[in-house]
């Protein structure tokens, strides 16, 4: 009985290495694979630069602060703005 139960487990594992070794040389070979990654690449630094402030460089998340026009500023510019200077941060 615990024959059976270890070839159904090697069995298993052989299936579940199959899809790894499918999945990594679809990512790594194929032009599909390519295009993901490129995609992915994007993705992260449209990210980055969301966070980026054209004057302070990268800020991060939780030092930005939105305005009442939906606009996301730093905390260095958002200073600026309470003065007054409404071009800061553009």
């Amino acid at each position: 009985m615990a024959a059976i139960l270890l070839e159904n487990a090697l069995l298993i594992a052989l299936g579940v290495i199959l899809v790894v070794l499918a999945f990594y040389l679809f990512r790594t070979q194929t032009s599909l694979g390519l295009r993901s990654r490129q995609n992915e690449n994007r993705r992260t630094i449209l990210d980055e630069a969301k966070f980026t402030c054209p004057v302070h460089g990268f800020q991060s998340p939780e030092s930005l602060v939105r305005l009442d026009d939906g606009t996301v500023v730093c905390s260095h510019c958002f200073k600026g703005v309470i003065h007054g200077d409404t071009n800061v941060g553009q």
